[in-house]
């Protein structure tokens, strides 16, 4: 997560905090942090006056899937309607936590959430951190804002760990799996290499299957998918393919969480 998407992350948890907590005239009026991501986005914008985009909104609230706290619920006529947990962020970044107590997975969680530095400052200081925090965004020109998105402070995963995609994750990077994979089918041949398409259409196929099943061990995917989307970024760098593979390849890297 980039500097600007723990922000927004902070907000909606400090949204769903206020309306779990303190039931503020204001919390009673914006509700709990739930809804679609535009709505989300409206949330934020109601609390603190700073017009997140709905992608990005989105975007955190997938990336927060992984800590359990944020939930999405099937809603075609919304595009999916989300929900926020305090209580988790709590648990992973705040509270400490026995060694009876601790879920599956949870040193790991807490060693990368330890790396998301705006969310553990957060964690400490609370609602004068994310207001003072926001009352700076909204003085922010673009170029500004650009410098957030593109700081990032997480470190990598294990590459051991099993990986979950939302299901607008499976939609898009299925949906574009099976685009280079049509491209490269009309390809002769690579680098004039007897077999190599094939074996490439196979391990693009095989990567792809690993995304519909919503859930794979993430050097898996990197086997499959990752080295060979690398590979295909720079034999056709300078045509759809290779665009296609990179746009691909970092898509899978910010899910990952690794370099």
């Amino acid at each position: 997560m980039n500097a600007l998407e723990q922000y927004l992350a902070a907000a909606m948890i400090q949204i769903e905090a206020e309306d779990s907590g303190r039931r503020t005239i204001r919390a009673k009026k914006l509700g709990r942090c739930a809804g679609s991501a535009k709505k989300i986005a409206d949330l934020i914008w109601e609390r603190f006056a700073f017009r997140a985009d709905s992608s990005e909104v989105e975007s955190v609230l997938e990336a927060l899937e992984y800590f359990a706290i944020s939930d999405l619920e099937h809603s075609p006529a919304t595009g999916g309607y989300w929900t926020v947990n305090d209580d988790n962020f709590t648990y992973y970044f705040k509270d400490e936590v026995s060694d009876e107590d601790k879920s599956e997975g949870f040193d790991e969680l807490k060693s990368y959430g330890s790396s998301l530095r705006i969310l553990c400052a957060y964690a400490r200081n609370g609602e004068d951190y994310i207001f003072d925090a926001m009352e700076a965004l909204r003085q922010m020109d673009e170029d500004a804002l650009e410098a957030l998105r593109l700081e990032h402070s997480d470190r990598a995963f294990a590459s051991d760990r099993v990986v979950q995609f939302s299901h607008n994750q499976v939609e898009s990077l299925s949906k574009k799996s099976t685009e280079i994979i049509d491209l490269v089918s009309k390809e002769n041949s690579i680098d004039q290499t007897p077999g190599l398409r094939e074996q490439i259409l196979g391990q693009l196929k095989a990567g792809r299957e690993l995304i519909r099943a919503g859930c794979a061990r993430v050097y898996l995917l990197q086997l499959a998918l990752v080295e060979t989307l690398t590979f295909l970024a720079k034999r056709y760098e300078k045509e759809a393919i290779g665009a296609l593979a990179s746009q691909l390849v970092a898509e899978l890297i910010k899910i990952f969480g690794t370099k």
